[in-house]
């Protein structure tokens, strides 16, 4: 225990794996000394008949049950899967000739379907178990082959472990960082490197309904603490080969996984670069959360926007992914990076694209108005109360006056202190259990305020305000966003209250600069709106139907999206999705003459790039000619061009005179 013992952590950590191994043993021991949920299993390889081993994991990490029966049970047990050795363990039927260099003892029974190992003898009186290998001067096991040596590292990691997922270490600091990740370590004596075997099996919960972005309709699956359940949950939803998952440990004593997930060919590769240069310049302790990552890698760290949006829900990831964006996924949170990102996204619900196109619209369009009254009606009526009195109605301006009677304290004054009363009681019931939350929140809105009106220290149409606003801010389905827009709601609040109309422009057109200048990885931030993209405005102020939405964002690699019009519709009647049908039988039309195929045409009109309907018709007059596919319109000019043989002379009269008489009854 001494040889090591001088060291520093860092450099047993630097050290080889020794063939010896007590050397690797007394190391491992020395650097995580003091640990009591670290595991040390000692046996000896096939049997006994092997080289000694030892097996350390962290319990709680590692699954037991991949341990006992993957890992410690074949290589005790001897069991392998080489060619070499199961060429020998060929069946002996009787009539065959025994295998050269075997000896047969007398008073031996030679059950058939055994076999005799090259080099080995039958122990007398002891019936070979089919099936079965003897080994010299050891009984076999059924179903089991000893090999008394080990010959390489390969036929260890290959040949005598029964786990998915095998690894080799060279040094003790590799060893070391897959042990703390809940991999078994093993070291074998007489071999130069040590065996990472994948047995993690820690406790963690299953994929449930997101708290935060909660839908009416959409998928109930949400992230999870563990990284790996979060990237076949994005799987499931893209099955694209050129779908791309690059893994990398960041922080220098946590060692938290992240995965940069992204579709190659979509998103473009200077952001990815990007993404991966910032990722890797992290130098700290630990990561705990994405919080984390999303502070240090942000464009605008000082600033109140977000210039990288998360999200709980794999829809969402997925649905980013498929538009050129690149997703970042952490270690032990459920919350994932989007980047890059626009400011329009976060007045965007999963529900705009899973409902109707006009439902999504007009949902979306009650956010905007919500995040505008949020921001400007606190400072609107400060600023129209106590400097332009003459721009409210005078029956408003009464009501006013009449309920500020008794109020002691000015409105700018009035206003900040409901604002802070506000923001109290929604901490209080966002920190307190759930049921005592609700309670809480109840209680504040509805005695405190009344008590406040009565007792004369706010007006009426000040707790009005104050509340709009504040419900108007819930609606802003980003948190982040909606904290950013309670914020700003106080300095511009105050710049309204002490210079009026003139505060209130100057506070929004810095708000402007600023939120212009911002950038996410490369692009505006306040695209598509400016820069204006005509092609991006179908998703953004307004849901555009799907089959409208032909192109992806601009920040994609590759616009493309749709190849034609998936614009759907009856068949024959306007359909621009698939081609349109033969025309209508002479049954089902509205009027058409047959010629001698009897085919009339219906009064339907085709649409669409691949459309192959008719000219509409009136119902009266689309003649049939030799094929009976030729339908015209009674009042074109060419109708009696278009209408066919089959229309006599008395009918091309009615359909000419027909609009005169419709004139003269006018």
């Amino acid at each position: 225990m001494g040889e090591f013992e001088g060291l520093g952590v860092k450099e047993m950590l630097a050290q080889p794996v020794h063939t010896r191994l007590a050397d690797n043993v007394e190391l491992v021991k020395l650097i995580l000394v003091k640990n009591s949920d670290l595991i040390v299993r000692e046996f000896t390889l096939g049997q006994g008949a092997g080289p000694p081993a030892v097996l350390f994991y962290i319990d709680g990490l590692s699954s037991n049950q991949l341990l006992d029966e993957s890992v410690l049970r074949p290589l005790m047990q001897g069991i392998t899967m080489s060619r070499s050795t199961a060429s020998h363990s060929t069946a002996s039927v009787p009539g065959t000739a025994s295998a050269p260099g075997t000896a047969s003892v007398p008073g031996t029974a030679s059950v058939p379907g055994t076999a005799s190992v090259p080099g080995t003898a039958s122990v007398p009186g002891i019936a070979s178990v089919p099936g079965t290998a003897s080994v010299t001067g050891r009984a076999s096991v059924p179903g089991t082959v000893s090999v008394p040596g080990v010959r390489d590292p390969d036929d260890v990691r290959q040949n005598r472990m029964v786990v998915s997922e095998v690894k080799t270490a060279d040094t003790i600091g590799h060893g070391i960082d897959g042990l703390l990740s809940g991999e078994s370590l093993l070291f074998v004596d007489g071999l130069d490197c040590a065996f990472l075997s994948g047995t993690k099996g820690w406790e963690s919960r299953s994929p449930g309904e997101t708290a935060s972005e909660v839908v009416i309709r959409g998928p109930r699956d949400g992230f999870t603490e563990n990284v790996r359940t979060n990237t076949s949950l994005i799987r499931r939803r893209i099955k694209d080969p050129m779908f791309r998952l690059e893994s990398l440990k960041v922080g220098q004593r946590s060692q938290t996984v992240v995965n940069v997930a992204y579709i190659e060919g979509l998103a473009k590769q200077n952001v990815i670069d990007e993404v991966m240069k910032r990722l890797q310049g992290i130098q700290v302790d630990g990561i705990m959360e994405s919080g984390y990552i999303q502070e240090l890698i942000s464009d605008a760290p000082y600033s109140v926007f977000p210039t990288i949006r998360y999200t709980e829900r794999p829809d969402a990831a997925a649905a980013a992914i498929l538009e050129g964006r690149v997703v970042i996924l952490t270690d032990s949170t459920p919350f994932a990076l989007i980047v890059p990102t626009y400011f329009w996204d976060a007045l965007m619900a999963s529900d705009d694209y899973y409902s109707r196109y006009y439902i999504g619209t007009f949902s979306r369009t009650v956010r905007y108005l919500a995040f505008i009254v949020s921001l400007t009606l606190s400072s609107i009526y400060v600023m129209l109360v106590s400097f332009h009195q003459e721009m409210i109605p005078t029956q408003l301006a009464l009501s006013v006056a009449a309920g500020r009677e008794s109020v002691p304290f000015p409105v700018l004054v009035e206003m900040l202190v409901m604002e802070i009363a506000f923001e109290l009681m929604r901490e209080a019931g966002l920190r307190m259990p759930r049921p005592v939350g609700q309670a809480v929140s109840i209680v504040g809105s509805l005695i405190i305020g009344q008590a406040a009106v009565q007792a004369g220290l706010v007006s009426p149409l000040m707790v009005i305000v104050v509340a709009v606003t504040g419900i108007s801010s819930f609606a802003i389905p980003s948190y982040e966003t909606s904290f950013a827009i309670r914020l700003l709601r106080f300095p511009i609040v105050i710049a309204s209250g002490m210079f009026g109309l003139l505060g209130f422009v100057g506070a929004l057109f810095v708000l402007a600069v600023h939120v212009l200048s911002l950038r996410s990885f490369g692009e505006p931030y306040m695209a598509p709106i400016i820069p204006f993209r005509a092609d991006d405005q179908k998703d953004n102020l307004v849901r555009s139907p799907w089959w409208t939405m032909r192109k992806r964002p601009a920040l994609s690699g590759q616009l493309g999206r749709q190849e034609n019009d998936q614009r759907p519709g009856p068949q024959g009647a306007g359909g621009g999705g698939t081609e349109a049908k033969a025309p209508l039988p002479v049954s089902q039309s509205t009027g058409g003459g047959s010629g001698p195929s009897g085919q009339g045409q219906s009064s339907g009109s085709g649409g669409g790039p691949s459309g192959q309907g008719q000219p509409s018709g009136s119902g009266a007059g689309g003649g049939g000619g030799p094929s009976g596919q030729v339908g015209a319109s009674s009042n074109a000019p060419s109708a009696r061009r278009l209408s066919g043989r089959g229309t006599g002379d008395g009918a091309r009269r009615r359909v000419a005179r027909r609009p005169r008489k419709m004139l003269r009854e006018t």
